[in-house]
């Protein structure tokens, strides 16, 4: 039988605020506290939680300023957060592992907006993810760390060659507007006029949603 956890808010990260978010929030507090695998030591493990909650409310499509606003902290603070959730989360087993029980279970409560329902869509993401070990809410999320940006713009470049409008891709990658695909869509083709390998790389990401999208519809 599986036991059934009652989560609380987490009133040291957030006193007052949506319901939803304080629960999500009060899972990421249990669930570091419960952790018999990570470091007990109470600053490095406070850093790790707040890390995780950036990730957590990123992902979920919150701009930096309302995480800001939310938690009480920097802006800048937020980026460099983020940026070290995703070095630790491709870097470190353990941490991977509770990062991703972590968002298994707030996706019960409080699931990422729905990208469109199409297999494509799911298929490009999917091989996003696993070209750049970055995890697919890093990708629909707002964080503009370097190591996201290629990624997530990868992402908007596979989506357009598949048809889809501008307005479809800024919704599947976090509500983006058209003006933000676009200036996306032309970081590609600086990186395709600037480095032979990174076109090499792109030509065999098209070619494998090719390959999907012909498996899916034989008619093509």
């Amino acid at each position: 039988m599986v036991e059934t956890r009652q989560y609380s808010p987490a009133p040291d990260l957030l006193p007052q605020t949506n319901h939803q978010i304080q629960l999500a929030l009060g899972i990421v507090a249990d669930r570091f506290r419960l952790s018999k695998d990570l470091p007990t030591e109470r600053k490095i493990n406070s850093i790790l939680v707040r890390d995780t909650a950036y990730h957590i409310l990123s992902a979920r499509g919150l701009e930096v300023l309302e995480i800001s606003s939310l938690l009480c902290t920097n802006p800048e603070a937020i980026g460099i957060g983020l940026n070290r959730f995703y070095k630790r989360r491709q870097s470190d087993f353990r941490f991977k592992s509770l990062a991703d029980e972590i968002d298994k279970q707030i996706e019960l409560i409080w699931p990422i907006d729905p990208v469109i329902k199409n297999p494509t869509t799911q298929q490009v993401l999917n091989l996003a993810q696993e070209t750049y070990s970055i995890p697919i809410s890093a990708i629909r999320g707002k964080t503009r760390s370097a190591m996201v940006t290629e990624p997530r713009v990868v992402t908007m470049y596979l989506l357009r060659k598949a048809g889809f409008s501008l307005k479809e891709i800024g919704f599947t990658l976090g509500k983006r507007n058209h003006s933000t695909i676009i200036s996306g869509l032309k970081k590609i083709n600086k990186l395709k006029e600037a480095d032979p390998e990174f076109t090499e790389k792109l030509s065999g990401l098209e070619d494998k949603i090719d390959f999907f999208r012909e498996k899916q519809n034989p008619a093509l």
